[in-house]
């Protein structure tokens, strides 16, 4: 465009000055006339010069206002972003746990009572994890304190739980909730005991399930054992799960339930080597929460499981 306008100008110039010698010599008008044509060119020239630097300052400029635009944006994005992370671990944390949703106790990383639901359809359960003890992700199927609730209850009661499920209260969690769990995944027990002088023990097994309720609540799995109690549950594998009005026992014309532990239900045989929910203190038998020659009485029981 510049060389378009400087021809145009210079063709005016010609035209106006037609009468110039071709030798550039003549009379003073001739040498008026390229001394004009000089002037404007070096006019012409210094304007060129002066948009070509506005030009580039005004590129310059640009570039500068796209590389703030750019980190502006960058700055933005990466602020909405640190937002966003925190209102979610807000809201996550502002969440009770009690409505916390989790199909197993090892998704959390601290002790508390939690929604479990195992599938999309199936019901949610409140459930107790313990994230404390033996590396946690333990799941409390069963805890006795204090004697606060009687655990004398009816077969239906036992399959879909009693107590009031928390840190310090006293539940069974349900044998039903317990045959889905086990059967769900691969689990291991935990058994947590203090007896008559406050003295703990622990005993652990490496497998455990339960089967169906057509199958009364069978525990057909109970792994290896280890720990500081006698594996004095090793003899209710593959026994049927009682209670007083549903005698599940070896044992001809009496309950072992009813005649020995007031009540409570277990997975006797012929009658029991161990029984977590009989009476809290020793009734007229002599067996309270019993774990044979270790407790007849035990002040404190605690069962857990947990996924492997």
């Amino acid at each position: 465009m510049f060389r378009n306008l400087v021809c145009f100008l210079l063709l005016g110039v010609v035209l106006s000055t037609s009468n110039v010698e071709p030798d550039g010599i003549g009379d003073d008008g001739g040498h008026f006339g390229y001394e004009v044509l000089q002037h404007r060119l070096d006019h012409l020239q210094h304007r060129h010069d002066k948009l070509a630097k506005h030009l580039i300052q005004v590129e310059e400029s640009s570039e500068r206002l796209m590389e703030r635009h750019y980190m502006m944006m960058n700055q933005l994005l990466s602020g909405i972003s640190t937002i966003t992370n925190i209102s979610s671990e807000i809201l996550k944390q502002q969440t009770p746990q009690s409505k916390r949703v989790i199909n197993c106790c090892k998704m959390v990383s601290t002790s508390g009572k939690y929604q479990l639901q195992l599938s999309s359809k199936a019901l949610r359960s409140a459930v107790y994890c313990d994230m404390d003890t033996f590396f946690g992700g333990w799941l409390v199927l069963q805890q006795r304190l204090d004697g606060s609730v009687n655990f004398t209850r009816t077969w239906l009661e036992y399959r879909n739980g009693f107590g009031t499920v928390g840190e310090s209260t006293e539940f069974w969690l349900g044998l039903e909730l317990l045959h889905q769990l086990t059967n769900s995944g691969q689990y291991e027990l935990l058994v947590e005991l203090k007896n008559e002088a406050g003295k703990y023990g622990y005993a652990r097994y490496t497998d455990f399930r339960v089967a169906t309720e057509e199958d009364k609540y069978r525990m057909v799995q109970l792994g290896e054992h280890s720990g500081t109690l006698p594996d004095y549950l090793g003899y209710h594998r593959n026994r049927k799960f009682s209670t007083f009005d549903q005698d599940n026992d070896d044992q001809r014309g009496e309950s072992c339930a009813v005649r020995y532990f007031s009540g409570g239900g277990w997975w006797y045989g012929s009658c029991a080597y161990s029984s977590l929910n009989g009476k809290f203190t020793k009734n007229g038998e002599g067996y309270g929460i019993n774990w044979f020659d270790w407790s007849k009485a035990a002040t404190f029981s605690r069962m857990m499981i947990r996924r492997k």
